[in-house]
């Protein structure tokens, strides 16, 4: 009987969670056509390539494995097309809204479990990577799972072994998905120290179960440390830039889903979350603390990396620090009543829904639009020249088969792979300078070569403004040689959020006839 009334009283909570994910399907299937933009480009192109090439390749990309394995037996599945690849990642996020509330179910109730899952479900920031060919949707998956399992491996139920050796699956599945796995990591253990020290006489309990937890992680980790090591000397990101106080506010900004939304939810949630650290030596308190100090623990630890050692700084690795930031606003949330319910739905009617807009979501890149207008007029053996060369695999998974490229960094033997070893380093060398100028001295009279050009805002890391130079350059080196001819060109004429590019075909003249004797 007591069973039964407590299956009945989850009934409308179970029911929420199920209508959560049914709109998530709703609103973001719509968009799976959308077209790639360059890092969705990376993740075609690595996934194509056979399984046991995968962990190798990505010395030279600098990424964990999991996403491009998941997705290269997805597309073995479904295809390699646009549509299939954006699907496998509404799927992951589909499937973090039951993470969510499952995350928070205990020990913070019911409620909190269906406000965490709002916030996934609805959070912008959230939807607009289930639409994305990256690793994001399925680093917020694992980071909610990893989140629960800590929580009832020392919380709810410290020292229990099978959650404890659960942590380390899901951490280990964590730091498979993306590097920022590593800040997430060094978070848990300062959680896990700070309960350690308030444990009491669960204290050794506590200790087995870290030993387990994070023993277990390592262990698992292990075979993937010489290449993260490899990585860390020669890959690291040179297209990123250290991130400075704003970074701060910017990101809890972009996170939540601009700064009215977020000032609301951050109220109300630290209005019910108040009533739960009154209450220091309760399970939810301590719950309270070790998800603060996750979330907390991620952003400061990753902020301060890119600061002190190399920059590795993106908004979209916020996917990570939103998997417990939702947990514990879910539970500040569901401390506030029904008023939960109406604060959620005031934001979803007011900045939420529709955010991103489909507008937003199919103008990402305009890459797809050069290589339909482009690329029927190259031959089998052209060469495609993008002097940003991340730009590489994203045109060939647009362009026709055949065709060779190259950047300033050299010939490209495997057009599906960026190679960001020491790439920041051999992009300054005068080689890059010379090495379209000697593309087109090779042209023979009506030959042609596709010149890619990027367009940004506002370059403002070393990458992207070596970039810049390089592009305006190759401009110039068009122009200087009277004997070629841009035949085609594609400008854009709006903007696109992602990456935006130009086209243009150049083309040797056909060497002048001799006047008939």
């Amino acid at each position: 009987m007591r069973a039964g009334r407590l299956a009945a009283a989850r009934v409308p909570e179970l029911l929420g969670i199920a209508l959560l994910m049914a709109w998530a399907v709703h609103a973001r299937t719509r968009d799976l056509g959308a077209p790639l933009w360059i890092d969705e480009g990376i993740s075609m192109g690595i996934a194509r390539h056979p399984l046991t090439a995968i962990p190798p390749l990505l010395r030279q990309d600098g990424s964990p494995p999991l996403f491009y394995v998941l997705l290269h037996w997805w597309t073995g599945l479904f295809g390699a097309t646009v549509r299939s690849g954006h699907a496998l990642a509404l799927l992951f996020a589909v499937l973090a809204i039951p993470a969510a509330a499952w995350a928070a179910w205990r020990p913070f109730g019911p409620r909190a479990g269906v406000a965490a899952a709002a916030i996934v479900a609805l959070d912008p920031f959230a939807a607009g990577y289930a639409d994305e060919l990256r690793m994001y949707s399925l680093l917020l998956l694992c980071g909610l799972l990893a989140t629960g399992a800590f929580l009832r491996a020392f919380v709810v139920a410290p020292g229990h072994r099978a959650w404890s050796a659960a942590f380390a699956v899901a951490l280990a599945a964590v730091l498979y998905a993306h590097n920022w796995g590593l800040f997430f990591g060094a978070a848990a253990g300062l959680a896990w120290l700070m309960l350690v020290a308030v444990a009491g006489p669960r204290r050794r309990a506590l200790l087995i179960g870290g030993l387990i937890a994070f023993g277990g992680a390592a262990l698992l980790f292990a075979p993937w440390v010489p290449t993260v090591l490899d990585q860390a000397a020669h890959t690291g990101a040179p297209w990123s830039h250290a991130p400075g106080p704003a970074s701060i506010g910017h990101a809890s900004t972009r996170m939540l889903g601009g700064q009215p939304s977020e000032t609301v939810l951050l109220l109300f949630a630290a209005a019910g979350l108040g009533g739960l650290l009154r209450r220091r030596s309760s399970p939810p308190a301590r719950a309270l603390a070790a998800g603060i100090v996750l979330a907390a623990g991620t952003f400061a630890v990753a902020y301060a990396w890119s600061n002190l050692s190399s920059p590795a700084w993106a908004l979209r690795y916020l996917s990570i620090v939103l998997a417990p930031a939702a947990v514990v606003i879910g539970a500040g949330l569901a401390r506030t009543g029904p008023v939960a319910a109406l604060v959620l739905a005031v934001l979803f009617l007011t900045g939420w829904y529709d955010n991103p807009t489909h507008d937003a979501l199919a103008h990402k890149s305009n890459v797809s639009v050069v290589a339909a207008r482009l690329g029927g007029r190259l031959r089998a053996g052209d060469v495609v020249f993008s002097t940003q060369p991340e730009s590489v695999p994203v045109l060939r998974f647009y362009l026709p088969g055949g065709l060779r490229y190259a950047t300033p960094l050299g010939a490209v033997p495997d057009p599906g792979v960026v190679d960001w070893r020491d790439a920041l380093t051999r992009l300054d060398r005068p080689a890059a300078d010379a090495m379209l100028r000697g593309l087109l001295a090779g042209l023979r009279p009506g030959g042609r070569l596709l010149l890619v050009q990027p367009h940004f805002a506002s370059p403002g890391a070393p990458w992207t403004r070596r970039i810049r130079i390089l592009a305006h350059e190759a401009i110039r080196d068009v122009h200087a040689d009277p004997s070629l001819r841009i035949a085609h060109k594609v400008i854009p004429h709006r903007g696109y959020n992602r990456s935006e590019v130009s086209g243009l075909l150049v083309e040797r003249r056909p060497a002048a006839r001799a006047p008939h004797a």
